[in-house]
């Protein structure tokens, strides 16, 4: 993907063109996201995983699972709104993959007929930061909420692409970090996913 979207931007038309040359820098940069993401989530899964130690402006990397999502977000009209997150202490390309997978989520399990309404915001936990995205969907039973996080578990709405494995990499990526996951029902409807990650002593609230 990386090579066809290089030689798509070198071509003449496209390089003239400052709609297509933006266009194909935006893909450029996505595709070398995703190329880093996958990455570290295979050595992830081969080796036990290495983290990486450095501060997370969540905020940041929440706009930029925006942007990698906005054919998502456009398809279906929806509304997502990011809300200041914090900066905590661990490794980026995990932690963008945990939110990427509950964005993604929250955008594709809606209500037939209804855009997705999606809202990612933070608040202090029990241990640290609490993360969450909240959606008007589907939702998913109290009984199922946990089982949602075992390989190749899927819940009941089958129209859905996915094979079950983002859930339960994201609470091996958690849980590598020391925090927690899961699921709960939100009020008035649909779900809310979250995290919570431990204080690093250098973390602080910050502006997304």
């Amino acid at each position: 993907m990386i090579g066809y979207v290089q030689e798509l931007a070198d071509l003449p038309s496209v390089a003239a063109d400052p709609e297509g040359r933006w266009l194909a820098e935006r893909a450029g940069q996505s595709a070398a996201r995703m190329h880093a993401q996958m990455t570290e989530l295979l050595d992830y899964g081969h080796v036990g995983g290495r983290l990486g130690s450095e501060d997370v402006d969540l905020g940041r990397v929440a706009y930029l699972v925006r942007d990698d999502l906005g054919d998502l977000v456009r398809a279906g009209g929806a509304d997502l709104v990011i809300h200041t997150l914090p900066v905590v202490r661990g490794d980026e390309h995990q932690l963008r993959s945990v939110l990427q997978n509950f964005i993604s989520n929250a955008l594709k399990f809606t209500l037939p007929g209804v855009p997705a309404r999606v809202t990612v915001s933070a608040r202090r936990g029990e241990a640290g930061s609490r993360v969450e995205v909240a959606d008007r969907g589907v939702g998913v039973p109290l009984e199922q909420a946990a089982g949602v996080f075992t390989l190749f578990e899927r819940t009941g709405q089958v129209d859905v692409e996915g094979h079950g494995i983002g859930l339960a990499t994201c609470q091996r990526i958690i849980e590598a970090h020391g925090g927690r996951i899961g699921l709960e029902p939100r009020a008035g409807g649909g779900t809310v996913a979250w995290f919570e990650l431990p204080d690093a002593g250098t973390g602080v609230w910050g502006q997304p």
